[in-house]
């Protein structure tokens, strides 16, 4: 998020246009939506590797 922070900065100072502020947060939102995806499927992957169920 701190891209959309500088382009929310920047946007003070200089004019940007809706078409190109829309098309950035677009971006940044399914960059966070797939980065998470891939964080959450590697760390259950990796639970099952690394740590086997105990038998009992």
């Amino acid at each position: 998020m701190a891209l959309f922070g500088g382009l929310t900065t920047a946007n003070l100072y200089t004019p940007i246009t809706a078409a190109h502020y829309s098309s950035i947060w677009t971006t940044l939102l399914i960059f966070a939506v797939f980065h998470n995806g891939a964080f959450f499927l590697s760390r259950f992957g990796n639970k099952r590797a690394i740590r086997p169920g105990r038998k009992r």
